[in-house]
């Protein structure tokens, strides 16, 4: 790609020019190619990459089988930051030369659920990175409600981390929040489980979190977990009887997709406890005992995405400056994204891989 110079204020290219970006052709087809950067309409701005994060579901996108409606060819990426180079006509939020990321779920706006407040769960919406092209490329293009301005506190690679870290803030948002006066249990140290603990400890509530893997548990005691289990050799519900005077956790977040675990949820919540479940799990039937909801008084909500917390989100990061580095465990330039991709769906010592254009 030739070197991007000021043309004049409203746009830092020069001319048309060619771009890297990740494009999946078909199943099991992922390669890097040389595309043209995209045009932008009036309405739209375009974005230089920074970083962008490589999530589990866009392994679902490789193999066909992501959970709505998709065409090949995509550019994958819904976890990214970058800094604005184009400004289309109609666009007075915001200017060249702004970092920014963005939200990665786009309702409609005008059908009952979105008006209900819950565009997440919207049966026309659009996936950033799934149904439009996304952040695996020198360039995106976006529109200005999409994004959210990266303040100076918040580098880039944090930025980046803004969508796992929203999921685990609104799978506790939704509950009404947290405080110190609180136990959350985490079912799984994975991206959105050390999230979810980071935003829980943000926020003063005691944290444990469950979680097999050694390698994890250590990641979640850097982010401040008070107590660490492995399942597989700790008999979890009474550890957390153990901590809580046998009551139970406040709030349990169910984060892993694990069957037992998902199993365990109602038992480690304590009466009148609250339970989010953002670990996805489809296509398995497993056998609950559903009385303990209504003998527990248990809340009990399922999230998907981060609906209206992103603003949230961002202050709440510039104010309370949490070190999330610990959940990114690898970096690879954009041009190596192939070898990227494969490493990070087969490492186990990988849990967060960001691409960077640099």
């Amino acid at each position: 790609m030739k070197t991007v110079k000021m043309k004049d204020s409203n746009n830092l290219l020069e001319e048309t020019e060619k771009m890297k970006a990740v494009n999946i052709k078909g199943p099991e087809n992922l390669v890097v190619e040389e595309l043209s950067i995209p045009d932008i309409s009036s309405q739209e701005v375009l974005i230089k990459m920074n970083v962008c994060g490589i999530c589990h579901s866009d392994y679902e996108l490789i193999s066909g089988q992501y959970i709505i409606p998709f065409e090949y060819p995509i550019t994958p990426g819904h976890e990214w930051a970058g800094e604005i180079v184009k400004v289309g006509s109609g666009v007075d939020e915001f200017k060249v030369g702004d970092r920014v990321t963005g939200e990665c779920v786009i309702g409609c706006g005008t059908c009952s659920v979105c008006q209900s407040g819950n565009f997440s769960y919207c049966p026309n919406s659009d996936h950033f990175g799934f149904t439009l092209n996304g952040g695996d490329a020198e360039y995106l293009v976006a529109r200005p409600e999409w994004l959210h301005l990266l303040p100076e506190q918040v580098d880039d690679k944090t930025g980046a981390l803004i969508e796992p870290f929203s999921v685990g803030y609104y799978a506790i948002n939704v509950h009404g929040g947290i405080d110190a006066g609180d136990w959350t249990v985490i079912l799984g140290g994975g991206p959105i489980g050390l999230c979810t603990l980071a935003a829980a400890k943000g926020m003063g509530s005691k944290t444990i979190l469950v979680e097999p893997i050694q390698f994890r548990r250590d990641i979640g005691e850097k982010l401040g977990a008070d107590i660490t289990i492995d399942p597989l050799s700790e008999d979890v519900l009474q550890k957390v009887k153990d901590v809580t005077n046998g009551l139970g956790a406040d709030l349990v977040v169910e984060a892993s997709g694990n069957k037992e675990a998902l199993k365990s949820t109602f038992d480690l919540a304590k009466n009148n406890g609250n339970i989010s479940f953002t670990g996805i799990n489809i296509g398995q039937e497993i056998t609950v005992e559903l009385g303990k909801i209504q003998i527990k008084g248990l809340n009990i909500k399922g999230t998907v995405g981060s609906p209206y917390v992103w603003g949230r989100v961002v202050s709440f990061l510039q104010n309370n400056p949490i070190d999330l580095s610990p959940i990114v465990t690898h970096e690879m330039q954009l041009e190596d994204a192939e070898k990227a991709f494969k490493m990070a769906n087969t490492s186990k010592d990988c849990i967060k891989l960001h691409l960077i254009n640099k």
